[in-house]
């Protein structure tokens, strides 16, 4: 039997373990505090902090609550990526585009299958972060209205990366929770990947045929500097990652392998291939497990699931829907920590593919739903482009609940 003072102290926890999280979760759902500059990783590191000054979590616990392989592979992913950009890759993908765009229609097919491909393999954010100005250099240098392809890739971008466990920061966290083959989650997803890449086509080019005008292309694509030998290095180096995701070798040892090769090259000095990485993101991943770790330990997540009648979380659309809505209020990473411990138990490795496929299309819901779309957005803004919410509306919000239901539907 627990004393009144225990009682007190675990009460304490509880409370303090929740004001914690509720703070964290309010400057991700915001992007910075109204009243300080604190950042997303700032806010995440602060967060980690308090758990250890109230003793909610020792020090050893709360290294330990730290899942270290979701942040080494995240980091080698990182470091993939970051290889192929400094190789010349998305340049080289951009004179591929022009040189089969024979006019804007095809212009726009090309460019969106070609951002939901990329971003299957490489991580979404740094497609649309690499992609995006190309698209509208080329829209500028063609006289082209650039709205409905920069809307294909913010689109195109969370579609195609919802296929893949390696798309997102999200699904490479579920990868590594889930223990699900890339293999067996790729199989199920991929199709609805496809028909998501068809269906945003087909409506940006009804909806902007007046500004696709069927002339003919002539562009000459500037020329650019690019390693060939150092494209052809990334891009055998990852399709050696993929392979061995797809023969089920542990994805952190592989990935590690394809980065230690990468770094064994006099072409190109390691510390350029480390200030690819993202530190910012890792930050805000290591801080977030130390407060959910927090959470967990306090038994905040016991009392919502046994005393608060959480147990319908077992319906698996009412599950869906909570991982759309807070995808789209506190981001995808923040919900998939939380709500991956309310994983339907009836088919365990269905809720962790519904998980990780909708967090991802909900980005598509709203324009603020992903940080790919704001990506996208901050990079057309810079030059001078308008989207408008409505806009994008229009499209992202059938098409995403569309693809939802399907996903119900068909993943089972």
């Amino acid at each position: 039997m627990h004393s009144i003072e225990q009682v007190n102290f675990i009460n304490a926890k509880i409370v303090v373990s929740l004001l914690i999280l509720l703070f964290l979760l309010f400057v991700l759902s915001v992007g910075k505090s109204p009243y300080f500059k604190i950042d997303r990783a700032s806010s995440a590191i602060i967060g980690s902090c308090f758990v250890i000054i109230f003793r909610i979590l020792n020090f050893d616990q709360a290294v330990s609550s730290v899942d270290i392989r979701t942040i080494v592979l995240l980091f080698n992913m990182m470091i993939l990526s970051g290889s192929l950009k400094l190789a010349g890759f998305f340049p080289m993908a951009g004179l591929f585009l022009i040189s089969n765009a024979k006019n804007r229609i095809i212009l726009l097919y090309l460019t969106i299958f070609i951002t939901g491909f990329l971003s299957m393999i490489i991580i979404n954010d740094i497609v649309c972060l690499l992609f995006t100005p190309i698209i509208i250099s080329i829209c500028i240098r063609t006289k082209t209205y650039p709205i409905p392809f920069l809307l294909g890739i913010a689109l195109a971008s969370n579609i195609g990366s919802a296929c893949s466990l390696i798309g997102n920061p999200q699904n490479i966290m579920i990868a590594n929770l889930s223990k699900i083959s890339f293999l067996q989650y790729f199989s199920k997803t991929f199709l609805l990947s496809i028909i998501g890449l068809f269906l945003i086509s087909i409506l940006l080019h009804f909806l902007y045929k007046d500004k696709l005008p069927k002339e003919s292309l002539s562009i000459r694509y500037k020329k650019f500097v690019f390693h060939r030998y150092l494209v052809y290095k990334s891009i055998s180096v990852l399709l050696f990652v993929i392979i061995g995701f797809l023969l089920n070798i542990n994805q952190v040892v592989i990935s590690s392998l394809g980065v230690a090769f990468l770094m064994l090259t006099k072409r190109i000095k390691s510390e350029k291939l480390i200030k690819e990485v993202d530190y910012s993101l890792l930050l805000t991943f290591i801080g977030l497990f130390i407060v959910i770790g927090a959470v967990e330990k306090s038994g905040i997540i016991n009392i919502v699931i046994n005393n608060l009648g959480f147990k319908i979380f077992d319906n698996i659309y009412l599950f869906a829907f909570l991982t759309a809505i807070l995808s789209n209020i506190i981001g995808n990473v923040p919900s998939v920590m939380i709500l991956h411990y309310f994983i339907p138990s009836e088919n365990i490795n269905y809720g962790w593919t519904i998980l990780a496929m909708i967090s991802t299309l909900a980005g598509n819901l709203t324009f603020t739903g992903s940080i790919a779309n704001i990506i996208v957005a901050e990079i057309a803004k810079k030059n001078k482009i308008e989207i408008k919410f409505l806009d994008y509306l229009k499209i992202g919000f059938p098409t995403t609940l569309l693809l939802i239901i399907l996903s119900l539907l068909t993943l089972k």
